[in-house]
């Protein structure tokens, strides 16, 4: 794919407009429309939060909005270069945009990039020579047809199955393309390690019920959203589960290993109010061992529903934010504070916090507002220790 300096120039030049009024004028250019000039633009607009480092080169094509949307962030396929070891081929037969294929395959003797839709792999052949990256070959192909007729034998599969279906998305995992259930045992096979990148919305009980060779299970966070769920398969069926909840943050990457949904029936809850309240990452809470945090941190779960918990001494390792707690306030507080609003297990809305204790919008304090252990709400003002 090639294209001339001066809309590479454009674009950058550009890159700050309301892309929509490019839609209502004239073509700039006769090579390109200016909707493709706006989609690009846009594009860059995305990719500057997203992927920083391919928008810091101004020759880097986007593809359409659906593929950059799918597309992971360079946080999290960072993220799966440092999980992955002992790798020296690698095939990724749903390479879309190729994001996660251009990080993983960083320091790999054979790379292999499979994907079906013919302008996108001109797309990223392009863009990897623009990255310099090296030791790629880009094959214009049916992933999962590719693995059956091939005669290598990989070191690894990379999977990110397609959650669309007639442009809605889909959630289950037989509703995705291609179909991880189906081809599984064919793709362990020719790999020996499939590593999947899920929807976080999944399940984690489905997908250990559902696949009975998972080796690790990543659950990843990027600034507090959920934003993907992996699954890394091999054929060990006596696999010892490693479950990790990750952080990704501009404060430091969090990366905790977890036991599997342990001493959950014998933990005892408890509502008193200390010194300090912890709110665990949204990845500890998806990953489903909130009990083993508090058993780890020496911390308590405040009920079985909320997913706060007190100590008088502070935890300043522990995964999630951490407040100090200033007092307890009531309906009939009279001074008004300006806080952020945190609510954890509580049926009302931000304007109903705010008229019930008399408290406005503002940057001050934090006002966290839960249910205890008795469905009774309460409602603490704090100042944050720790993002």
């Amino acid at each position: 794919m090639h294209l001339p300096e001066k809309i590479f120039q454009f674009i950058f030049d550009n890159e700050n407009i309301d892309e929509h009024t490019l839609l209502l004028k004239k073509d700039i250019f006769t090579e390109v429309t200016n909707k493709y000039l706006a989609s690009q633009i846009y594009a860059r607009k995305k990719a500057k939060y997203k992927l920083p480092e391919w928008y810091n080169n101004y020759k880097i094509i986007y593809p359409e909005k659906i593929n950059l949307e799918q597309s992971s962030s360079q946080y999290t396929a960072k993220y799966k270069r440092d999980i992955v070891n002992n790798v020296d081929i690698l095939c990724d037969i749903t390479g879309g945009f190729g994001v996660d294929f251009y990080y993983l395959s960083i320091d790999k003797k054979h790379n292999y990039y499979i994907e079906n839709n013919k302008q996108l792999c001109e797309i990223v052949s392009h863009n990897f020579e623009k990255l310099g990256a090296e030791n790629n070959q880009i094959i214009n192909d049916n992933g999962i047809e590719y693995i059956k007729n091939s005669n290598l034998h990989f070191d690894m599969i990379y999977i990110d199955p397609s959650r669309r279906k007639l442009d809605k998305k889909v959630y289950n995992i037989y509703d995705c393309e291609p179909n991880i259930i189906t081809h599984m045992p064919m793709l362990l096979q020719k790999s020996s390690q499939v590593l999947v990148k899920l929807s976080p919305m999944i399940d984690i009980k489905y997908l250990l019920n559902t696949f009975k060779n998972i080796a690790e299970i990543h659950v990843i966070s990027v600034q507090n959203e959920c934003k993907e769920i992996l699954i890394l398969l091999n054929n060990n069926m006596n696999n010892t589960l490693l479950l990790y909840a990750v952080e990704l943050n501009n404060y430091k990457n969090i990366i905790y290993k977890l036991d599997k949904y342990n001493h959950t029936n014998s933990y005892i809850y408890d509502d008193k109010i200390h010194k300090y309240i912890y709110d665990p990452y949204v990845s500890i809470v998806k990953s489903g061992a909130l009990i083993q945090v508090a058993y780890d941190y020496d911390i308590h779960k405040i009920s079985t529903n909320t997913s706060l918990y007190f100590s008088d001494m502070l935890k300043e390792n522990f995964p999630g934010r951490v407040f100090e707690v200033i007092d307890k306030i009531d309906k009939n507080n009279k001074k008004r504070y300006l806080v952020h609003v945190l609510m954890r297990n509580v049926k009302m809305t931000v304007q109903e916090i705010y008229k019930k204790y008399n408290v406005a919008e503002g940057n001050e304090y934090y006002l966290i507002v839960y249910s205890n252990g008795n469905n009774k709400i309460q409602a603490l003002l704090c100042k944050i220790v720790k993002h």
